[in-house]
């Protein structure tokens, strides 16, 4: 039986809902799926924030280091994202769980004490 995550995908730590432009079904998924999936090559990186880069690829067990800094999704003419000129139709958004009661200030760098776990989310846009 097919996963959601069988094919290629974006990891991100972010998806701006501006770019949701067509109908989209999030769903959350068990990180142990995604870093299956993630093992087996198929996917494109768009993570944006350095200081949690390298504690992400040590619970994930994998570099998802993106092919550049900060890239960012822009949508095609059937508004799918794409990344480096590739379409996609599923993007895995990967985020922290805080302390209770945390909140990073704009721009403050988190540090890995106040992060408690992961989640991951299926963004589907087929």
């Amino acid at each position: 039986m097919e996963t959601p995550l069988a094919q290629k995908f974006i990891i991100t730590n972010v998806y701006p809902f501006s770019l949701v432009r067509r109908k989209m079904i999030a769903v959350p998924v068990e990180l142990k799926d995604v870093i299956v999936s993630l093992k087996s090559g198929t996917f494109a990186s768009a993570w944006g924030h350095r200081n949690t880069l390298e504690v992400v690829n040590k619970m994930l067990g994998v570099d998802i280091t993106p092919a550049s800094e900060r890239p960012a999704i822009v949508l095609d003419a059937q508004y799918f994202p794409t990344l480096n000129g590739d379409q996609f139709t599923k993007v895995v958004l990967v985020s922290p769980n805080f302390k209770k009661g945390f909140r990073p200030k704009i721009g403050e760098e988190v540090p890995e004490k106040a992060i408690l776990g992961w989640q991951a989310l299926l963004l589907d846009f087929e």
